[in-house]
């Protein structure tokens, strides 16, 4: 029954616009029922059906790799950035972590705008009149 209250609790905080502390309640509640390495599990779990659902790519050798590709891709094409020399930029945006690559239309899309570009921007959209 206690289970049934935190989760209760768990809730209240997500509906308050907590979600922090929710997120520390839930893996709390999962280290006194389950141990600390399930709390581990659940948050890779959590992170790839994030990256599923949402099309990102989490893991940094992961973005990398895409912005390798990326950049291999823009080099063979005129650019700006390329032709001002500054084809680093995109691999530093993905170092840093404030980039992602659409892996619907190949574009790099700030993590800030990811959701933006995905349910508007995209141009791989399918569109819900057809």
């Amino acid at each position: 029954m206690e289970l049934k209250k935190e989760l209760h609790e768990v809730r209240e905080l997500l509906a308050g616009g907590d979600p922090s502390t929710a997120f520390q309640q839930l893996c709390l509640m999962i280290e006194k029922n389950q141990g600390s390495s399930s709390v581990i599990a659940m948050i890779e779990a959590a992170k790839r059906e994030m990256e599923a659902k949402e099309g990102l790519i989490v893991n940094p050798q992961e973005r990398l790799n895409q912005a390798r590709q990326v950049l291999s891709s823009l080099q063979n094409q005129e650019s700006l950035l390329g032709d001002q020399g500054r084809e680093n930029v995109l691999v530093d945006a993905f170092k840093d972590g404030s980039s992602v690559v659409c892996t619907s239309c190949g574009s790099l899309v700030s993590c800030e705008r990811w959701i933006a570009h995905k349910s508007l921007w995209c141009p791989n959209i399918e569109d819900g009149d057809e």
